[in-house]
């Protein structure tokens, strides 16, 4: 039967079911909205209870999201988010343990323990221990789940995980479309979290959904979201989004052979690039401007150099064992409990160089031999797809997301920011995808 819908269903029922319960709620006094957080999160710790396998990260990222995005009750959600986060990593361990359940630990999951517990060791010198040990548990949650949860509910069901991805993808799309450009409402907070979203997570597999669409219907309905996708990322003007976007879709492209495709798509960039720069009009010259060099800035990434000065300034200062992991001098000694917010922070324009002044060298040596392994693995299974040729392979997007997300927190300081939902879906997907490739390496042998 010849597919004609040109967006999927469950992406308009979905959009229909958020949006009608974002305006149902929004105008709810202030006793009511407490006590439709608490059931909310009641019934998400339920649902996690009854149904581990299938909704434990499906609800895990709403959870997150629900805290991060500009909605009602987010307040709720950066509660409850740590209460889904824990629940999710004891739950995992205990079906591991009492089920049965075989799982492999190489080398990477090794040196994941090893980092924590030398990030954990910066307690010790750390400007706020409380705000370091803290943040360092919640990193250990997460690797946890990533490595046990995660891999319980996905093994060998990578296809299944990715075909829910990209419908979320596509919802996504629409969504923030609609929320920017309807209602002007500016659903992320920050531009740079739009471009994050847009150019780590939903460029690359609308990208890969494109090549590997078999109906012109399809690939239409796909088309209409990855255009709907580039305007959005432009009207974040977050140009580590930009470099993301670019590296992770070369990547699909080359490992499926498209590479008419990337030349076009390289000139066709370039061409507009140079348009705007030698264009005596404003409507050519002004949007590549403020893309380039962000408003009223005179050079290139003259905003990232303060903090990026000061950052290596602070680090100099403690380059041994730094601050404390996830800690600013300056920023976070007066921080007593609760939970952490930007006023407790410094930005610091870079996820590398704040485990550099979080943690220093010492720190810093089982976190590099870490990206070190996620980087080869990267290349290997590169070489392994091109070789295969075979564009559905779920390792695909898998390594185009985690790519671009590597060059990605070369400017934008999430990496190891487990607060923030892009660093728990990052690291999700690497430990998916070291658990899939540990397994073809042993069918393969």
């Amino acid at each position: 039967m010849i597919e004609r819908r040109i967006v999927s269903p469950q992406v308009v029922l979905v959009g229909l079911a958020l949006f009608s319960l974002y305006y149902l709620i929004r105008d709810l006094p202030g006793g009511q909205m407490m006590v439709l957080g608490y059931l909310t999160g009641v019934i998400l710790l339920a649902l996690i209870l009854v149904g581990y396998e299938k909704w434990c990260f499906p609800l895990l990222m709403m959870t997150f999201f629900w805290a991060g995005l500009n909605v009602p009750l987010n307040e709720r959600g950066q509660v409850f988010r740590w209460a889904v986060l824990g629940l999710a990593t004891s739950v995992g361990i205990i079906v591991w343990l009492f089920k049965g359940k075989r799982l492999k630990f190489g080398a990477f999951h090794i040196f994941t323990a090893i980092t924590v517990l030398v990030f954990l060791s910066s307690t010790m010198g750390s400007v706020n221990p409380s705000m370091t040990f803290l943040k360092v548990s919640t990193l250990a949650l997460l690797f946890s789940y990533a490595s046990i949860g995660v891999r319980l509910s996905y093994r060998n069901k990578e296809g299944v995980f990715l075909k829910g991805l990209k419908l979320c993808c596509e919802a996504t799309v629409y969504i923030s479309a609609f929320f920017y450009n309807v209602l002007h409402h500016p659903l992320y907070g920050n531009p740079n979290s739009l471009g994050a979203v847009m150019g780590v997570v939903v460029c690359p597999i609308l990208v890969w959904s494109v090549v590997t669409e078999r109906t012109g219907a399809r690939i239409a309905r796909t088309g209409l979201a990855l255009a709907l996708c580039g305007v959005l990322l432009y009207q974040s003007f977050a140009r580590a989004s930009f470099v993301s976007a670019v590296v992770s879709g070369s990547i699909v492209l080359l490992v499926t052979y498209r590479h008419r495709v990337l030349w076009f798509s390289a000139i066709s960039i370039t061409a507009a690039v140079m348009i705007g720069f030698i264009s005596f009009s404003d409507y050519w010259k002004a949007p590549v401007k403020r893309m380039m060099y962000k408003g009223e800035e005179s050079e290139m990434f003259q905003a990232r150099r303060g903090t990026w000065k000061e950052s290596i300034k602070m680090s100099g200062k403690n380059l041994i064992f730094g601050v404390g992991f996830g800690t600013a001098e300056g920023f976070s000694e007066g921080w007593r409990g609760g939970f952490s917010s930007s006023l407790n922070v410094r930005e610091r324009g870079s996820s590398y160089l704040s485990v550099l002044e979080g943690v220093g060298i010492t720190g810093c040596i089982p976190f590099a031999i870490l990206l070190v392994l996620l980087l080869r693995r990267i290349w290997l299974v590169y070489h392994r797809l091109r070789r295969v040729r075979n564009p559905a392979d779920p390792s695909l997007p898998m390594i185009a997301i985690v790519s671009g997300g590597l060059c990605h927190a070369l400017f934008e300081d999430w990496l190891m920011a487990v607060g923030y939902y892009l660093c728990v879906f990052f690291w999700v997907l690497v430990f998916l995808l070291v658990d899939r490739e540990d397994r073809l390496t042993v069918f393969r042998r």
